[in-house]
């Protein structure tokens, strides 16, 4: 639903090179990335404010591999879900 804060799964996932995070937002909103490794420590963490609608976040930080947290926050919201890096 275009009204509401949606975050679909990264793709690819599992990934090695980079992955793509996919979200929908209803107003303008910062968006802040946030990525913990599996200790709960974190590895990588960006604001950037977005327009309303449908935006991609590219990330091709090199990361070891594991399984990974990440967390994507708006005035919304915040959906956690989790992706896999292979080497």
């Amino acid at each position: 639903e275009a009204s509401a804060f949606n975050v679909a799964q990264n793709k690819p996932n599992p990934f090695n090179e980079g992955t793509e995070f996919s979200f929908q937002l209803p107003e303008a909103s910062d968006i802040t990335l946030h990525i913990i490794n599996i200790q709960g420590k974190s590895v990588f963490h960006k604001t950037t404010s977005f327009n309303k609608g449908s935006h991609t976040i590219y990330f091709d930080q090199h990361l070891p591999e594991g399984t990974y947290f990440y967390h994507l926050s708006s005035s919304f919201g915040v959906a956690t879900k989790k992706m896999i890096v292979v080497k």
